[in-house]
């Protein structure tokens, strides 16, 4: 792929992947119930976005999320419901998520497909 249609490619997704999380945080109302299912629909969109890797992104994700509320304590997410800033909790969780699949599928389409096209190529060439 020419640097120009790679750049344009990047970009794309890139877009999408924060307009998902914009369409998030619009919709994440300090006032609303809605939190988990603004949560479930953004993950389901951005796990489309990378998929496959974009599962093991979250699994992972998921698995660093409960490895610190183990080692802090339910202290933390304490913290962030009193804080003065509605839904902390649950945009701290959207964010890492979300940042943690973006760079999971940036990495699967933007350098190990084209890698492994390319030898792929040239074995059969």
């Amino acid at each position: 792929m020419n640097s120009k249609a790679s750049f344009v490619t990047k970009t794309v997704y890139i877009v999408l992947g924060v307009a998902i999380l914009m369409q998030a945080y619009y919709r994440l109302d300090p006032n609303s119930d809605l939190g988990d299912i603004v949560w479930m629909e953004t993950t389901a969109l951005m796990v489309l976005l990378s998929f496959p890797s974009g599962i093991i992104a979250l699994l992972c994700a998921l698995a660093v999320t409960f490895l610190v509320i183990a080692i802090l304590g339910w202290g933390i997410i304490y913290f962030a419901e009193m804080s003065s800033i509605p839904n902390l909790a649950m945009w701290l969780a959207i964010s890492l998520q979300w940042l943690a699949i973006l760079a999971a599928g940036y990495f699967q389409w933007f350098w190990l497909v084209p890698r492994l096209y390319r030898k792929i190529r040239i074995q059969f060439n």
